[in-house]
């Protein structure tokens, strides 16, 4: 199945805002590092701008 574009973007974003709520108290038990943390939050950050990046190139070619 194929989602648009838009829900893909709002999906990621809401990941992001979990990463950033989890992630914290994932670190302070010991199950995480820092850097995990940090680099697994980028990498989501990463994918929503590309997705963003993407809509807004086939909005301007329409």
């Amino acid at each position: 199945m194929q989602y648009p574009i838009e829900d893909l973007i709002r999906c990621v974003q809401r990941e992001i805002s979990l990463r950033q709520s989890l992630f914290p108290s994932l670190v302070n038990e010991g199950s995480m590092t820092t850097d995990e943390a940090e680099i697994e939050t980028s990498m989501m950050v990463q994918v929503a701008e590309h997705l963003i990046r993407h809509s807004n190139q086939k909005e301007n070619s329409l």
